[in-house]
This record gives structure tokens, sequence and C-alpha cells, in this order.
């Protein structure tokens, strides 16, 4: 009984390709897995970074002030905020929503002292990354 040489080359040929054809689909998906997870740890950062100049911005800006000072001096529109008329140029182009500043204050003068806390609050969306809170919240006690 003679063996076919050339079917068994057919088998090897077809088996070498798929095995080469599944390697490389599987270190393509890996690829663009990394760089996926690359692209959210930027956004991340380039985020956090703005959150703290901006939170900086605010805390040097409104030093002794008041509820109401707060509210009328720091504006956010769009993807702009501002305090008394000045710019702060930190926004980077992920946040695809900052919403109004909540300022509220709390008066602890019932627990011992004259204590007032002020509570400033600004909504930040980043579309790529949806389950994660990147909010602004600043709490400073005013005596």
């Amino acid at each position: 009984m003679r063996i076919n040489r050339r079917g068994y080359m057919l088998v090897e040929i077809i088996l070498a390709t798929a095995i080469a054809f599944g390697i490389a689909y599987f270190m393509l998906n890996m690829t663009i897995k990394l760089k996926n997870k690359n692209d959210d740890l930027l956004v991340e950062t380039l985020t956090a970074t703005d959150q703290a100049i901006i939170a900086n911005s605010i805390m040097n800006s409104l030093k002794g002030s008041n509820c109401g000072t707060v509210a009328n001096s720091l504006k956010v529109e769009g993807k702009k905020v501002s305090i008394d008329g000045k710019l702060i140029d930190a926004v980077n182009e992920y946040v695809t929503t900052i919403g109004p500043v909540n300022c509220s204050k709390t008066d602890n003068s019932n627990e011992g002292g004259n204590i007032e806390v002020i509570h400033i609050n600004i909504p930040i969306e980043v579309k790529q990354i949806k389950d994660r809170n990147f909010n602004i919240k600043l709490d400073w006690i005013l005596e």
C-alpha cells in the first residue's frame, strides 16, 4: 500500500494556515484591548489633572467667601469654568458636559461652635467612561 504524500501535504497546509490565522486573530484582539485600556487611562489621567487644577483655582480664588459670593463668581458654561471672569483653561476634549454649579452651606453652630461649611459640586461627565464619577466636590470651613 502506497501513501499519497500530496494529501498529507494539503492537510498540513490547511492546518498550518488555520493555526497561523488563529494566532494572528488572538494577537490582534489582544493589541486592540490593550490600546483601549491605555486610552481609558489617558482620559482618566487628563480628567483627574483637570479636576485638580479647577479645584485648586477655586480654592485660591474664593478664600474667605460665603456661598452667595461663590455662586456669583463661579460660572460654568459648556466646557468653560470661570472665576470672577477669569477663565480656567483646564478642561480637556474628553469632557463632554459640565453642568451647573451647586453651592450649599451647612451651619454647625448647634454642635458647639459657629462653623459654616460650604459645599461646592461641579458635575462632570466623560463620554468614554460612563461608570465613573468625575464630579468636583469641594468642602471648606468658614469660621
